[in-house]
């Protein structure tokens, strides 16, 4: 499916890309009630001028460009060479979003299964281990086609540690073609999973960026359950994104190129204010709501909630989205009682 990453007032489920105006899709709006305001936030008062990254007027510049407009028609989980094909071929397709993770390639597992098969970075979605497409050939395939930015979601450490020395190698080539890359994790446990230890965490994965790739654009998640129940993400989730971003900048030499927090649309309409609050102090940062692989489709009515939220907040250019959106309001009630079911379910697991 291709999805949109688009600016508001209201476009459309798979974007109208500036580059493609004739392609409209409505995303039609019903009513579904949406959920609870946000209290009194700190980070509303956190400069704007702050996490400058200490950096000398004579700082080296990127070799990276720097994160594209939020309006990007999205062709989303490529994992095989069928799909970044029809990626390819889609004109109204401006950025592709692809799942690394270590395994092995079609054809390439010996008797003994994918344990005693060489493992190497793959596109592929958990739990797959299996692709017939490397991230070596994907990304030389995305440069030869050269139209596309990219996103790189990495699902473990290792996939980041392999892939980063070979992106950076590239670097110029994308830069020449106007690609821009955005390196994508969670590393902060969030809504759900606060107790638990995220796959990429937050040191190790900025490391692997200062090695590599510095100022290359970001794209920073929360680890979460999307049905998790509560208030969506806290005051606390968002200082502890904001402490380890900043403290990112604060190494660098060269200027930063951006970052996208990437948060669940879902537990997003619980708490908007705390995410615009977010935003506000973090200079060219961008927000995308999105709904997971395998998560249910979301009420048109939460989405016109947010949209509303965010026009109120003067946010417009700054927020997007990549998310399902359910068709007709009886599958919308179903998704919601379903993920309620799953809430109670992960909330009996933690305690």
């Amino acid at each position: 499916l291709k999805h949109t990453s688009s600016p508001l007032p209201p476009l459309t489920w798979l974007g109208l890309c500036k580059r493609c105006p004739a392609l409209v899709l409505g995303l039609t709006m019903g009513n579904i009630l949406g959920f609870g305001g946000a209290v009194e936030d700190p980070l509303l008062f956190h400069s704007l001028n702050s996490n400058s990254g200490g950096l000398d007027p004579s700082a080296s510049r990127s070799p990276w460009l720097e994160l594209p407009a939020a309006d990007q028609a999205w062709a989303h989980a490529v994992s095989s060479r069928a799909e970044l094909k029809e990626a390819f071929e889609d004109r109204a397709v401006t950025a592709i979003e692809a799942d690394i993770l270590m395994g092995s390639l079609a054809g390439a597992i010996g008797a003994c299964g994918v344990g005693r098969a060489a493992l190497t970075p793959i596109m592929a979605h958990p739990p797959s281990r299996v692709s017939d497409l490397s991230f070596g050939d994907f990304l030389e395939a995305c440069i030869s086609d050269g139209r596309r930015h990219l996103k790189l979601d990495f699902k473990e450490l290792a996939a980041l540690q392999a892939c980063s020395p070979l992106l950076a190698a590239q670097a110029p080539r994308l830069a020449s073609n106007g690609q821009a890359v955005m390196l994508n994790a969670d590393i902060v446990p969030g809504p759900g999973r606060r107790h638990r230890l995220c796959a990429v965490p937050a040191e190790e994965f900025f490391k692997v960026v200062l090695a590599h790739c510095p100022g290359i654009p970001l794209s920073l998640g929360w680890t979460v359950c999307t049905a998790a129940c509560g208030s969506g993400y806290r005051e606390a989730d968002c200082q502890g994104m904001l402490a380890v971003y900043e403290s990112y900048e604060n190494r660098l030499d060269v200027p930063a190129g951006g970052v996208v927090f990437a948060v669940s649309l879902r537990l997003a309409a619980r708490c908007f204010r705390r995410l615009a609050a977010l935003l506000r102090a973090t200079p060219r940062s961008q927000l995308l709501l999105w709904t997971g692989c395998g998560e249910r489709s979301v009420p048109n009515g939460m989405v016109q909630r947010l949209r509303s939220e965010i026009r109120a907040e003067g946010l417009c250019e700054r927020v997007g989205f990549d998310c399902k959106v359910a068709s007709w309001k009886l599958q919308a009630v179903s998704n919601e009682a379903t993920m309620c079911i799953g809430g109670v379910l992960n909330w009996l697991d933690l305690v």
